[in-house]
């Protein structure tokens, strides 16, 4: 699930699933800009919600400073 802004032309994912690029493309034509994502809200801490974001990296789609906004109980999970 993504989150489309044309007024400010921003992108923004919820959960970061394994088939990562396939959510990226989908947001990507909507949009002209050349921003990978602008951010990306994790829902819960279930394996297919955050396995995407290993290919944010340079290697994989080039990703830079990507937020990843997670709540309280979650962002404990993912600093282990």
């Amino acid at each position: 699930m993504g989150l489309i802004d044309l007024r400010q032309n921003t992108k923004w994912l919820f959960d970061a699933t394994p088939d990562i690029t396939e959510q990226i493309k989908r947001l990507s034509n909507h949009l002209d800009n050349i921003k990978v994502i602008d951010g990306v809200f994790l829902i819960h801490a279930h394996i297919g919600h955050y396995t995407g974001l290993m290919y944010f990296g340079r290697e994989a789609l080039g990703g830079n400073n990507i937020p990843v906004y997670a709540n309280a109980k979650n962002e404990s999970v993912f600093r282990r």
